[in-house]
């Protein structure tokens, strides 16, 4: 059978990448920020503290956080010169994947602005939040491929 990747929309590649980059720089600015504050503490930015719950150390958290970003920015690079070929069952797995981390996420804002606001890890908003920006990759990707499979027919 031949593969008919031209089947999908050429642009449907580059707008899931034009999200996913712009997550992107979401994510890499929280982990800049945090950087600066760790180096050059300024007002401008929420303390050190205020952007890690404190559960890993920032040496673990700054190699994933490194790591995700290496990985997030291979896959634009793949879903804009479109060598990315979507499959339904990735799709399927990280939508449902990407709902779940994105409840938890929001779960845990909404818990630490109300009622487990005496709890440091809930208390904790920014995580919560770029949690929230890392579901959103997931989601994207995730949609990249449902959407895409059902375009090709697979």
């Amino acid at each position: 059978m031949i593969e008919m990747l031209g089947a999908r929309h050429p642009a449907a590649d580059r707008g899931h990448a034009a999200v996913l980059a712009l997550l992107l720089a979401l994510f890499v600015f929280r982990v800049s920020a945090q950087l600066v504050q760790m180096l050059w503490p300024t007002p401008l930015l929420p303390p050190f503290e205020m952007w890690q719950s404190g559960t890993v150390s920032y040496a673990v958290l700054v190699a994933s956080q490194l790591l995700i970003i290496t990985a997030v920015a291979t896959v634009i690079v793949g879903l804009w010169r479109r060598r990315l070929r979507p499959r339904r069952k990735v799709g399927m797995a990280l939508l449902t994947l990407g709902a779940v981390y994105m409840l938890g996420a929001a779960f845990r804002l909404v818990a630490g602005l109300s009622f487990l606001s005496h709890l440091a890890f809930f208390r904790a908003t920014l995580p919560s939040i770029f949690h929230m920006v890392l579901a959103g990759i997931v989601l994207t990707l995730g949609h990249f491929h449902f959407r895409g499979s059902a375009q090709i027919g697979r």
